[in-house]
């Protein structure tokens, strides 16, 4: 593990959002005025090199600014993704409407609008979100959006999801059509699908989530408004969450795959063997949260 993810392993949640947001404008300006600009044929070709290929199905945790000077951008980024998968591959993006605890965005009940509430993932979600193909599932917290052939599988039924991750998620549905994870720029703290563990295992040992649910507005892609009921995560818990911890196992047991794109770090993670090796290390007293 480098340095700098030890360090940010040891932050609580909401430091990470803060020097994050201002460490990704620093390292644009950067790229723009002293790197060489990547291209979408040489991403499709670093895409290719860590193991992507045709047919692939995978989420994607992304960072533009990490990248370099990007040619078109976060568009070039997307069509260099889909171009690698292929018509039978398909691409599954993070489109969470928030950033930091779940609880503190809920407060407020907000209203989800399928169509129009923006994706607070990075540039590379908001736009692939856009696309005239992308399909978004109907989650009021943790929605995904995908393109590809098993796009519709995945996202259907989201809405049903009394926990964001469960068996009625796109997560736990990635896991079990043996898909990927691809952290493009972004460390283990980014890989969502952790949580689907946490969700299904019996005696989980931490509560991950509060006990009591709540309703929430969702404005479907029909235009009609629904109320979608949801258990929040737990703040206290969350601040002592380490994806770090479960990375540093899954890079061991073999099922990462290390690169780059443009000047990125980029992981390529298969999770098809996810939930064994994560009974495995519980059995270890190994999960995602640190001890208070």
């Amino acid at each position: 593990m480098k340095f700098e993810e030890k360090v940010k392993a040891l932050l609580p949640v909401e430091a990470k959002k803060v020097l994050g947001f201002g460490y990704r404008k620093v390292r644009f300006w950067k790229n723009k005025l002293t790197s060489k600009v990547v291209s979408k044929g040489q991403i499709k070709a670093d895409l290719r090199k860590i193991g992507l290929h045709k047919g692939s199905v995978v989420l994607v945790h992304s960072s533009l600014s990490s990248i370099g000077y990007v040619r078109g951008g976060a568009d070039a980024v997307i069509e260099a993704l889909l171009e690698t998968v292929g018509e039978k591959g398909t691409v599954v993006v993070p489109t969470f409407p928030f950033q930091g605890l779940m609880a503190d965005y809920v407060e407020n009940s907000p209203v989800f609008d399928v169509k129009k509430t923006p994706s607070k993932m990075g540039i590379i979600t908001e736009r692939f979100r856009q696309r005239p193909k992308s399909i978004r599932s109907c989650h009021p917290t943790h929605s995904v959006a995908a393109i590809g052939a098993h796009a519709s599988f995945l996202i259907e039924g989201h809405e049903n999801s009394l926990y964001p991750f469960d068996k009625a998620s796109p997560f736990w549905k990635l896991i079990r059509i043996k898909g990927y994870v691809f952290l493009l720029g972004v460390d283990y703290e980014s890989m969502t699908v952790l949580r689907t563990f946490e969700c299904i295992v019996p005696d989980f040992p931490y509560q991950v989530y509060l006990e009591k649910p709540i309703k929430l507005s969702v404005v479907t892609t029909k235009g009609q408004e629904k109320s979608i009921t949801t258990k929040v995560q737990n703040p206290q818990i969350s601040k002592i969450r380490s994806n770090s911890i479960i990375g540093g196992c899954l890079d061991k047991y073999g099922v990462s795959r290390i690169g780059s794109v443009g000047v990125a770090t980029a992981r390529l993670v298969f999770v098809g063997d996810l939930l064994d090796i994560m009974n495995e290390l519980l059995r270890k007293g190994i999960t995602t949260y640190r001890p208070a």
